[in-house]
């Protein structure tokens, strides 16, 4: 991390890390105040689970990132024109 707290952090130039903070600010959005039991009982998941990802303590999986889209039936991970304007300007610092 360049600065900042997780998930609001500017972070060092790491793609698969920009992609997991901007899917834990939309989670975090999605949730609008819900609890973490809340959340995870409705996705089928862990309370811990979702704390992790929500602090930046690990990155979520396939499975976890469907689960979650599923329960709140929208996208959480970043869209194809995030994901492209991310590896743009990783790729334009080298």
């Amino acid at each position: 991390m360049r600065s900042g707290e997780w998930p609001e952090a500017e972070l060092e130039p790491f793609a698969p890390a920009i992609h997991a903070q901007t899917f834990a600010l939309h989670l975090l959005r999605a949730m609008n105040g819900a609890g973490l039991r809340e959340t995870a009982r409705a996705a089928d998941l862990d309370a811990m689970t979702i704390r992790k990802i929500i602090r930046g303590e690990s990155f979520p999986d396939s499975v976890t990132i469907t689960k979650l889209e599923m329960s709140y039936r929208r996208t959480l991970w970043p869209s194809e024109a995030t994901r492209r304007r991310v590896m743009r300007d990783l790729l334009d610092q080298d």
